[in-house]
């Protein structure tokens, strides 16, 4: 059995990204989307008008606090052979509704990915926003890095400190 990381958020957050569940560097770096060819950092950064994507963890983690941005994953624990969601087994999931009762300045959820996504639609009866965004994962190599930031867009109307 792996186990998942804990959320990064704080009160003044006013979003929640939400991903499936870490791959198996972020588990053992202890670090959301720690694989270099994981395009989420550098994403975020794009959108958020940084000249570069931050490299150590704890400045990664202070522009998701500068941008009220909050993060975790669907998946608390889970049996996995490799980092391919299709291959998650045994899950516990994490208490989104308990998450969200705790931190109620979150007006919208993203979803990174199509298993978060499936997830959250199956067990999160929640009347909050919620919006599904293509995985960041380089195992998505379906759409372009561009075509994805396009797609991530659609969190910059929640972000206020622009």
């Amino acid at each position: 059995m792996e186990y998942g990381l804990g959320p990064i958020i704080e009160r003044s957050s006013g979003i929640l990204i939400l991903g499936s569940f870490p791959g198996p560097l972020s588990l053992k770096k202890r670090e959301y989307y720690a694989h270099p060819q994981n395009q989420f950092w550098h994403i975020l950064a794009n959108l958020l008008g940084q000249e570069d994507t931050p490299k150590d963890y704890k400045k990664k983690k202070a522009l998701l606090a500068k941008f009220g941005i909050g993060l975790w994953d669907m998946v608390a624990s889970c049996k996995r052979s490799g980092a391919y969601d299709g291959n998650i087994r045994d899950m516990t999931l994490n208490d989104i509704r308990g998450l969200l009762d705790q931190y109620p300045n979150i007006k919208a959820v993203f979803l990174n990915g199509r298993k978060a996504e499936a997830l959250f639609k199956k067990h999160c009866k929640l009347s909050v926003c919620a919006k599904y965004l293509p995985s960041t994962s380089p195992a998505y190599a379906g759409i372009s890095r561009n075509k994805k930031l396009g797609a991530w867009e659609s969190i910059l109307k929640f972000i206020s400190n622009r």
